[in-house]
């Protein structure tokens, strides 16, 4: 019998399923998943032994737990039957841009419902998943979500009308440094430097930099003035970043982010 049901079967919701049998008391019997195609959730299954439904009916039967781990703009392909299904189970959902409100439009029967906005660093559990619940949690849903995303990193309740902006730092930032990185070690390269060497140096470098920044209560801009000195190698390049208005840029790209989860939230009005 399975307590938690994946709709969905990608990158988060294989994150947050390997966290959860690796280190809570979960075995693979108490998981489910279904996918769109059937493809993701049956390859899923196979990998990790826990169970791969042909169904909704047979994905939620025994399920007290339903994790929304689809695409959010697939939210109204779901099947009709599924507020049936899902009445008196507790709805965890990490679908970006999607309220609580469409989330209890779409499922009003649901004994709770969390939204949560995990980031990819949950597949090797240093992950951050900032949630928000429609209404106070009994202790035994509190133990699920926290078997849910406990293992992945850290996880945190905030106010639903911070998600999105928490979203486009937390769950949008691990892909502005990893294009940060890339481009340090293309820059690496042009000037000579091996290409797998210019990427281990761009990797560890800035693992290193998130290590000690993590250690001290400094301020990253502190940090970056620590290595910088007059007149120096650091200020000649942080010169060029500040002169093509490096803050600016990042700050046209999570309002970009911010924008696009607003927009979003708009194509699921249709639930309200």
């Amino acid at each position: 019998m399975s307590h938690f049901a994946f709709i969905g079967a990608g990158q988060m919701a294989r994150a947050i399923i390997q966290g959860l049998l690796a280190e809570s008391s979960f075995g693979p019997e108490a998981v489910a998943c279904l996918s769109k195609s059937g493809n993701s959730s049956a390859q899923l299954a196979q990998e990790t032994g826990i169970l791969c439904a042909k169904t909704y009916e047979e994905l939620l039967e025994s399920a007290t737990v339903c994790v929304l781990a689809c695409k959010p703009q697939q939210l109204d392909e779901l099947e009709a039957n599924l507020p049936e299904l899902t009445a008196g189970k507790l709805i965890v959902s990490i679908l970006a841009g999607t309220t609580l409100k469409t989330l209890r439009s779409k499922f009003p029967q649901a004994r709770g419902i969390v939204r949560t906005m995990p980031n990819l660093p949950i597949r090797v559990g240093a992950g951050l998943t900032p949630f928000a619940i429609d209404k106070p949690l009994s202790d035994v849903d509190t133990d699920s979500v926290k078997a849910l995303f406990e293992s992945s990193g850290k996880f945190f309740e905030v106010p639903e009308d911070q998600i999105d902006a928490i979203t486009t730092i937390s769950g949008c930032g691990p892909a502005y440094f990893y294009k940060v990185v890339a481009a340090v070690a293309r820059a690496g390269e042009s000037l000579g430097i091996d290409q797998a060497l210019a990427q281990s140096l761009a990797k560890e470098t800035f693992v290193g930099a998130a290590r000690l920044s993590e250690a001290v209560d400094t301020p990253a801009d502190e940090l970056a003035e620590q290595v910088r000195s007059k007149k120096g190698v650091t200020d000649a390049a942080l010169n060029i970043l500040e002169a093509n208005e490096l803050d600016a840029i990042f700050a046209e790209a999570i309002r970009a982010a911010k924008e696009r989860a607003c927009v979003l939230a708009d194509n699921t009005k249709s639930f309200n």
